[in-house]
């Protein structure tokens, strides 16, 4: 095809050919392929040239991690193609080795030196770390937008408030928008279904009787989807005083009316000062069946006594 043309020198071309990167397209999608897009300029070709591209992973190998072939025509010596349009150009070759150069053989001889690629042709693997499903990512930590959450370099999780209507671990539903847990058992235990929380955060005032009387601030109801277990904790600071006691009670309300009593321990403390007050340790845990139960606190003191809430809590956890 050439022989009517003067042998070209290997000089020449390295004197000729010249390599301008115009743009490097990375795709997140894995239908469209990575696309190169090469310019060139030979002196002493003027029609047609067949290039071969490869990639190495030095100056000197002969083994290529890619190729690909091209024949162009020539427009007063320049020429443009598309690399990855015919051999596909994965982004792991980008990640596959520190240092990766570029060989042109033109018509069947190599220019050298090769060219080293940096920077630019790296730039291809930003669409991948769009997209890092199914591999290891080292972060030393983590943190949402506007520091809504963070992980630490311990694995420590700093969360102010989370709010989502559910929960999901992998494709694995485990907390529905109500809160129930519907997730699977594990180790054949029973698993956490829901926690119920009321409780007394300021000073409350109320008085002690000598009979066991309901207290208004700690009364609540749960419901138990499927039966199961119910585990009832209080944990208050009273201030009275008087000597006094408290104790958790319960009652069935659906679908039948079963009243259950005192449940769990009778908790009671000496009088103590307005300042400190006194901690109460209530518990209890309860077979119970599907339905809706009615769960309280109730007091009792030696005598009519003032007292005041410091701050009370009144847990209640549904296992199944």
């Amino acid at each position: 095809m050439f022989k009517d043309r003067p042998l070209l020198s290997l000089t020449s071309l390295l004197r000729g050919a010249w390599l301008l990167l115009l743009s490097l397209t990375p795709v997140s999608t894995d239908a469209q392929p990575l696309l190169l897009n090469y310019r060139g300029f030979l002196e002493g070709l003027d029609s047609q040239a067949s290039i071969r591209f490869s990639i190495h992973a030095d100056s000197v190998s002969t083994k290529s991690l890619w190729t690909e072939q091209h024949d162009v025509l020539l427009q007063n010596g320049r020429f443009g193609v598309l690399l990855g349009s015919t051999s596909e150009l994965g982004s792991e070759l980008f990640r596959s080795t520190d240092e990766i150069y570029l060989s042109l053989q033109i018509n069947g001889m190599e220019l050298t030196p090769r060219q080293r690629l940096v920077s630019a042709p790296y730039a291809i693997t930003s669409g991948h770390s769009r997209d890092v499903r199914d591999e290891d990512i080292h972060p030393r930590s983590i943190e949402l937008a506007e520091g809504l959450a963070q992980w630490d370099s311990t694995g420590s999780l700093a969360a102010p408030v989370v709010v989502t209507d559910s929960l999901s671990i992998g494709t694995t539903p485990v907390i529905d928008s109500k809160g129930n847990w519907v997730g699977p058992a594990s180790g054949g235990g029973m698993s956490l279904i829901s926690v119920t929380t009321t409780d007394v955060n300021e000073d409350a005032i109320f008085f002690f009787n000598s009979k066991w009387v309901k207290l208004a601030q700690l009364d609540t109801f749960v419901d138990t989807p499927g039966g199961g277990k119910i585990e009832i904790s209080l944990v208050a600071q009273l201030a009275s005083g008087s000597a006094f006691e408290t104790r958790l009670t319960m009652k069935q309300v659906s679908p039948s009316d079963v009243q259950f009593g005192q449940v769990g321990n009778i908790a009671g403390a000496s009088g103590s000062s307005a300042d400190q007050g006194h901690t109460l340790h209530n518990h209890a845990i309860v077979n119970v069946e599907d339905g809706r139960y009615r769960v309280f606190v109730e007091h009792k003191a030696d005598a009519v006594v003032e007292a005041t809430f410091l701050s009370a809590y009144l847990i209640i956890k549904h296992y199944r």
